[in-house]
């Protein structure tokens, strides 16, 4: 199957890596990894008790494209594949979860779900049980593809994948079936709704889960899927099941905002990573400004330029009381002014063979973002299934030959006007991606940045 975004496809491994980054400015890159004696004691399932010990939460570091994480569901832990003295229950690769049973694996693992409006993990009924794994009753086992032809689930027959049926199912390659579903504004994953399943585990015990996420709880890369699940017979509690070793002790710490001075230049990284939260950010200190909500943000005169996945938010126009907008140039080249552009002046790129004038105007926000709208869209990006223009970054669609799926920055600089009105920073962005042992992180915006 494709990978329909990075930003879900992606993700750094924790106990491959157990990174911690410096806070400190002028070091934006990953200190060394743990020793391998550290290394050795990771487990890649995460999980702890609720506090009412009615169910368990379980976090897997399934980030690894080619390595199953296993999960022992009766004694609450990771098992290898080839340990013959305890048995697995269910297995999961980035998005994929496998059970153990059918062509999934050599136990009796099956799956049933119930779906819809009465679908509570707290409420939800155990689905009855006839034996049958066919799908001629409720419980299912991993079989072939059902549909080799249609759907989103990377070829495999996994339950999990597979159903519930996605409705729009076939329409579109962008449609996944099974626990997770598909986001094509944002391009990520999330848990199907109003979706329970119910796990036969190989012990015979049944077992409800409901999934809660996809991204890593400590850094927001793909790759993780979160779940909590329960045994279904009445009065059950957590404590009946000794928890055995769990995550690896030390989760990757990255600062919400790094800063690197060389000169008059500063390299500024972001984390954006999170879907429902803005980093708000003064640009003459380039630091964080914290608010207890996004409306007190809003009647904020101390922040500029602000944070979210791709999104950027300047403090003028529709989006704060300040004066801030934003002069694109694209093709432009950073470094080259001396001052800045003059409103209603023009500008041309300089080193381009053809080379096309630009007036000056800078957008604030209104009904669409400045930034997420200037420059505007280039002739024949319309078609999603070539790159795609979105102000400051291109996304790459399916059949653009190259990076499917990825968010690029564009070759444009910026001359960014600050709250004040008065202030004028020259700016150059360069990543989305934060690379962690050798895998990228969506969410990590970079930029260069002068004082003009």
């Amino acid at each position: 199957m494709t990978d329909l975004h990075k930003s879900w496809f992606s993700g750094a491994p924790l106990c491959a890596a157990a990174l911690v980054l410096s806070a400190c400015a002028g070091d934006i890159s990953p200190s060394a990894a743990l020793g391998d004696d550290d290394q050795q004691a990771c487990s890649a399932i995460s999980i702890s008790a609720l506090e009412d010990k009615s169910a368990f939460l379980v976090e897997a570091n399934a980030s690894d494209d080619d390595a199953w994480v296993y999960f022992d569901m009766d004694n609450a832990e990771e098992v290898s594949e080839n340990d013959s003295t305890k048995v697995w229950d269910l297995a999961f690769r980035r998005f994929l979860v496998r059970s153990n049973g059918g062509e999934g694996g050599p136990d009796t693992v099956a799956v049933a779900f119930t779906q819809g409006s009465g679908a509570s993990f707290d409420s939800v009924a155990q689905p009855a049980d006839d034996g049958s794994t066919d799908g001629s009753g409720q419980f299912r086992q991993d079989g072939p593809d059902p549909d080799p032809e249609g759907g989103n689930n990377d070829g495999n027959g996994h339950v999990l994948n597979s159903y519930p049926v996605d409705p729009d199912h076939g329409l579109s390659e962008a449609v996944v079936d099974g626990w997770p579903v598909y986001d094509d504004q944002s391009h990520r994953l999330s848990p199907r709704p109003e979706t329970i399943f119910t796990v036969r585990s190989s012990a015979g015990t049944y077992y409800k889960v409901e999934f809660l996420g996809y991204y890593s709880s400590a850094h927001g890369g793909a790759g993780y899927p979160q779940f909590k699940y329960a045994n279904h017979a009445s009065g059950w509690s957590t404590d009946e099941i000794a928890l055995g070793a769990s995550g690896c002790g030390d989760d990757v710490v990255i600062p919400t905002v790094e800063v690197e001075q060389d000169d008059e230049i500063y390299t500024v990284q972001v984390n954006a990573s999170a879907e429902d939260s803005w980093i708000y950010l003064n640009l003459g200190s380039l630091d964080q400004r914290v608010y207890a909500n996004d409306d007190e943000a809003a009647l904020s005169l101390d922040w500029d330029i602000a944070f979210k996945r791709t999104d950027i938010m300047l403090n003028g126009g529709s989006s704060g009381p300040g004066a801030a907008g934003a002069h694109d140039l694209l093709n432009g080249t950073f470094g080259e002014r001396t001052e800045p552009p003059a409103e209603g002046g023009v500008e041309i790129p300089q080193g381009v063979l053809l080379p096309i004038p630009t007036t000056v105007v800078y957008h604030q926000d209104g009904r669409s973002l400045a930034m997420t709208s200037q420059p505007p869209r280039s002739a024949g990006d319309d078609d999603g299934d070539l790159l795609g223009d979105f102000g400051w970054y291109n996304y790459a669609g399916f059949s653009s030959g190259f990076l499917d799926h990825t968010i690029r920055p564009r070759s444009a600089t910026y001359v960014v006007r600050a709250a004040d009105g008065q202030t004028y920073y020259e700016v150059e962005f360069f990543q989305y991606y934060l690379t962690l042992d050798e895998q990228e992180i969506a969410g990590y915006i970079a930029f260069r940045m002068r004082v003009l």
